[in-house]
């Protein structure tokens, strides 16, 4: 896949990644720290809130926020690759995808230049490069084994992440069942004669009482830490969040934004952050060293 990086009046910078988030070390390489990052509501960007200023917009309900959140420079230039995939080169080869956002990146970053002096530029780079030893279609099959491999750890990871999430929740079943079974019982035990089988099912929902965006509790801790520099407990990121959020800071609200944000930091495949254990107790989340 693609992922693009623009900057305010400057260079365009396209990246091919299996997934989002191994565009992460890429961004942190090209783009300056102190610098605002302007970022979708994926959740591969979550862990850019420990390195930038971050503003997120969320696509299914505006094109910009209200705090100015915009992504649509490189929403253009998405736009512009898609129209030379269909109407220019009508196919893009995967082992040359690169190649091909590179060339649509300079146009872009270009587009404004008359197409006399882009002539000029292209043709002398051109004879100015030395002789190539690696002609492209010698390299197919390295570049046809490397994509085999991105999209094999892809799928592999997306597997193993599945394969988890379904043995956590056949125990939850079989715990249901059992449950079920020892109310069944005791039912039969005040009428013999009852089939509790005939007890339609109640569709239930769980509801967050912090009545938070998905994500969103995550992203402002990494804030909060990169802004103060200091150490918190999960509880305490929790309630500073809440607070500014203007949220009731319940006891409940608490307890359930504490452990999801302490589950998602412990699931941090590249940590931005540490659990301090040793230090302090209870022990407590902070940054570490860029």
């Amino acid at each position: 896949m693609v992922v693009v990086a623009r900057e305010m009046m400057g260079r365009t910078l396209p990246f091919i990644v299996p997934r989002e988030s191994a565009a992460v070390p890429m961004i942190r390489q090209n783009v300056a720290s102190g610098t605002t990052v302007h970022a979708d509501e994926s959740g591969a960007w979550d862990i850019l809130h420990a390195s930038y200023p971050m503003l997120r917009v969320n696509h299914s309900r505006e094109f910009k926020s209200d705090d100015g959140a915009c992504t649509n420079d490189a929403e253009s230039w998405f736009s512009r690759l898609r129209r030379a995939e269909y109407g220019v080169f009508h196919r893009i080869s995967g082992r040359y995808l690169q190649a091909y956002s590179d060339e649509m990146a300079w146009r872009e970053d270009h587009r404004r230049e008359p197409n006399g002096l882009h002539f000029r530029r292209v043709t002398g780079a051109a004879l100015r490069h030395p002789k190539s030893g690696n002609p492209a279609g010698l390299l197919a099959t390295g570049h046809r084994l490397m994509a085999e491999a991105h999209v094999i750890s892809a799928l592999t990871e997306r597997r193993a992440r599945l394969a988890g999430e379904l043995r956590a929740k056949q125990a939850d079943i079989r715990q249901m069942k059992a449950a079920i079974a020892s109310i069944d019982l005791c039912i039969r035990m005040f009428k013999a004669d009852y089939e509790p089988e005939s007890i339609a099912p109640k569709v239930t929902f769980g509801k967050n009482p912090a009545v938070l965006p998905k994500g969103s509790g995550s992203r402002r801790a990494l804030d909060i830490l990169r802004e103060t520099g200091e150490a918190f407990t999960a509880p305490e990121l929790a309630r500073l969040i809440l607070e500014r959020m203007e949220r009731e800071p319940s006891e409940q609200a608490i307890s359930m934004l504490a452990k999801t944000i302490h589950s998602s930091f412990k699931r941090q495949k590249n940590p931005v952050v540490i659990y301090d254990r040793a230090s302090t107790w209870p022990g407590k989340w902070r940054l570490l060293p860029p």
